[in-house]
């Protein structure tokens, strides 16, 4: 039923690219890859960066509002009041901003004790 199902999935998603009008069908992977790796690298960058604890839940809603919130403005609202079209710098604002977020809600991590134990053996 799996591989049914993906095979379904990837057939409407060839007729989807197909019906589309535009030609670079490889920008808009890239676009799309923008929205969907930005939160990953923002994750990343945090987890890398800080020691900070985040809730799960917190985490989840801000990757994937952040990722909304930037598409509806890059494809709505950005082209009423100008000209300019985000290109490959969508990943890092992104990315940005998720750090930010997960900043902003998140507490600092306690010490953690070390068992002497464990480091003399």
């Amino acid at each position: 039923m799996a591989h049914i199902g993906m095979s379904l999935l990837l057939l409407l998603s060839i007729l989807y690219i197909n019906s589309m009008e535009d030609n670079s069908i490889v920008w808009t992977l890239f676009s799309a890859a923008n929205f969907t790796y930005g939160p990953l690298l923002g994750l990343f960058m945090f987890g890398v960066l800080t020691k900070r604890r985040v809730n799960d839940l917190t985490t989840m809603l801000t990757s994937i509002g952040v990722a909304i919130v930037l598409y509806i403005f890059v494809t709505y609202i950005l082209v009423l009041y100008s000209e300019y079209q985000f290109g490959s710098e969508l990943l890092g604002i992104n990315a940005g901003i998720v750090f930010v977020f997960l900043w902003v809600f998140s507490t600092k991590s306690d010490k953690i004790e070390v068992d002497s134990t464990v480091l003399d053996n």
